[in-house]
């Protein structure tokens, strides 16, 4: 019989089962290492079109989890593309619970989860604070593409444009044409041949 070797064995389900059985004692919040990221693409009509969801390792340090700005770019640049469509980015939210475990009772009565939906820039790092674990499945990161809108807008000003640009070398010509002879000179010659008449009139 042939015994096929697996990897080892994940029992982080079974850490996670301990604490929830415990949970009075797992109230410190603690250091997130990953989050789920879902891109969410949209059509004109503001339908959606397909989500994909992925998880994200985090970055840490004594300060706490982070995404660096750097890596927010390339999230961007690498899933701006949907079968053969280009789309635009519209917005990145970001949902975090940081709650402290005195308000866990309060949690469901008061707040409601848009109190935790943030938006993001990527210009700056995004820090992920600290949470109570059973907060931490529920961390996300959303990435909102939508298909750019046609935009006529841009072809009437190249339209207006080329149209002033074709009028203004007609006026360029047309001011050539009537000073190709300067009017000084015309009055010069004439004025010598006046003088020349002048002095062979008395012989």
């Amino acid at each position: 019989m042939e015994i096929l070797q697996t990897d080892t064995l994940d029992t982080s389900w079974f850490d996670e089962y301990d604490k929830l059985l415990n949970l009075q004692n797992y109230f410190q919040k603690e250091k997130l290492q990953s989050i789920d990221i879902k891109f969410f693409y949209i059509d004109n009509t503001n339908h959606i079109q397909s989500i994909i969801c992925e998880k994200y390792n985090l970055h840490s340090d004594l300060s706490g989890s982070f995404i660096l700005k750097d890596d927010l770019l390339k999230l961007i640049q690498n899933n701006k593309h949907r079968n053969n469509i280009k789309y635009k980015l519209e917005d990145i939210l970001f949902f975090h619970i940081p709650i402290e475990h005195q308000q866990i009772s309060d949690f469901n009565k008061d707040q409601t989860t848009s109190d935790f939906l943030k938006p993001v820039s990527f210009f700056d790092n995004l820090q992920i604070p600290n949470s109570i674990f059973i907060f931490h499945p529920l961390t996300s990161l959303y990435f909102f593409f939508k298909i750019p809108s046609t935009d006529n807008h841009n072809f009437t000003i190249k339209s207006i444009l080329k149209k002033s640009s074709s009028s203004s070398q007609q006026g360029k010509t047309k001011k050539v044409q009537i000073n190709e002879k300067p009017f000084f000179q015309e009055k010069k010659k004439s004025k010598h041949k006046k003088t020349k008449k002048k002095y062979t009139s008395p012989k």
